[in-house]
């Protein structure tokens, strides 16, 4: 008797709960005991915890990162920084002549780009304020076996006893502006110039290759400086600096360089571009 009560209340309680849920013609309605709560976001809140605007972070000596509030952080700008400098054609210099003579270099030329990297970090007035000048002979030497492995040269070594010779030319040279040196067998290349245009010197000779015919091969004055310069045949250097305030006597002997004429295609190459695009082009 009591089990028969107490299951018709359940069937009780069963039955209200279902009348409860089906009600309004039948729509089922859902309640909530409060009401949902409402976010409002706002417009341009970046998705980090960077919402200051103008944050600045700084990555070292000019290298700034400014952040701004209604930028996503893959979309930042870089303010006053010298990242990028490099594919925009503008290269950077540490030292402020060399900063200057880059301006006068072609920026996109193939004798431009070795330029800027043999260049680049010298420090023109400490290299010249010691008598031993070693910074710009080594950097001499190096331009100029860059110029001869664009051509197929083989490189150049420096030698002492040449580099002795070259030094007594030199001298000569700053003394009466002209040198008495003949030696058969080597070619002597001197230039007297202001001690800030130094590092121009051996890219101005060799621009002279604009002046060779490979057509006609042969002696021609106008590329003098640039045959001696590329000479296959050479496998020694030398190089003397005298200094004469604020000038810079500069001499230059390539040894051999024996100049016949039926020499002058197999000693004189054109320049191979595509080396310069090789990773290891710049690789001494």
């Amino acid at each position: 008797m009591i089990f028969n009560h107490l299951l018709g209340y359940i069937i009780f309680i069963i039955l209200s709960s279902k009348n409860g849920v089906l009600s309004d013609g039948g729509r089922k309605s859902v309640r909530f005991a409060e009401e949902p709560e409402i976010k409002s976001f706002k417009e341009y809140d970046p998705a980090d915890r960077i919402n200051h605007p103008s944050r600045m972070i700084f990555w070292g000596e000019n290298k700034i990162k400014t952040f701004y509030p209604e930028q996503p952080p893959n979309m930042l700008r870089r303010v006053n920084s010298d990242l990028g400098d490099y594919r925009r054609g503008k290269y950077l210099f540490e030292d402020p002549i060399i900063s200057k003579l880059g301006q006068y270099i072609e920026k996109l030329s193939i004798s431009g780009k070795i330029w800027r990297h043999v260049w680049k970090h010298c420090p023109v007035y400490s290299s010249v304020s010691s008598k031993k000048f070693i910074l710009l002979e080594k950097n001499f030497c190096t331009e100029i076996n860059l110029y001869r492995k664009l051509h197929g040269s083989m490189p150049l070594k420096l030698d002492p006893y040449l580099s002795t010779q070259a030094l007594e030319v030199a001298k000569q040279f700053a003394r009466i502006g002209k040198s008495s040196f003949r030696k058969n067998n080597s070619g002597v290349n001197c230039k007297k110039i202001h001690f800030t245009l130094a590092p121009l010197v051996v890219n101005t000779w060799y621009k002279e290759c604009r002046n060779y015919n490979y057509k006609h091969p042969g002696l021609q004055p106008l590329a003098s400086h640039f045959i001696d310069l590329i000479w296959r045949g050479s496998v020694k250097l030398g190089i003397g600096i005298v200094k004469s305030d604020p000038y810079l006597c500069i001499c230059f002997i390539f040894s051999p360089s024996i100049k016949v004429q039926n020499k002058f295609s197999e000693n004189v190459g054109k320049a191979k571009y595509h080396f310069i695009n090789s990773r290891s082009f710049f690789m001494t």
